[in-house]
C-alpha cells in the first residue's frame, strides 16, 4: 500500500497539527490517494493488511485501499506496528467501518522475527 504522494518526515510530525498525517487523521472522511489500486484480489482468499498505528488507528490510506478493491468473500487479517498503542482500537474501527467484510483477529508485530511471521501466517 503506497501513497500517490510519498510521506516525508514533516508530513509525519504528529506534534504539528497542520502536518499532512495530522490533517488526514483528524478527518474521518480523508482518503489519501494510492499510487496504484489493489490488483489480483480475485486470486486470494485471505488478505493481510499491514500498517503503522497512527493516533491509535489505522492510517486513512488503509480506508482508501479497502474502498479501492473488491474484498467481498475474502478473509481480511490486519497487522500493525506501533510505538505505544495496541492494534485493538484500529481493528475495532475497521470492523465498524466495514462490517460486511470478513475480519479475522489481527496482530501487533513489533519486534517479531521472520520465523514468528511464518508461524503466524500458517495458522
Amino acid at each position: 500500500i503506497q501513497p500517490e504522494k510519498e510521506y516525508v518526515t514533516a508530513d509525519l510530525d504528529w506534534h504539528d497539527k497542520s502536518s499532512r498525517s495530522s490533517v488526514e487523521m483528524s478527518d474521518a472522511k480523508s482518503r489519501p490517494a494510492l499510487k496504484s489500486k489493489p490488483e489480483n484480489l480475485a486470486d486470494y482468499d485471505i488478505i493481510y493488511i499491514g500498517f503503522p498505528i497512527w493516533w491509535n488507528s489505522a492510517p486513512r490510506i488503509i480506508n482508501t485501499f479497502i474502498e479501492s478493491g473488491d474484498f467481498a468473500g475474502k478473509t481480511i487479517i490486519p497487522f500493525a506496528t506501533s510505538g505505544s498503542s495496541s492494534i485493538s482500537n484500529a481493528e475495532k474501527e475497521l470492523q465498524e467501518t466495514y462490517p460486511d467484510l470478513k475480519w479475522q483477529k489481527g496482530r501487533l508485530l513489533n519486534g517479531v522475527t521472520k520465523e514468528d511471521i511464518k508461524k503466524w501466517t500458517k495458522k
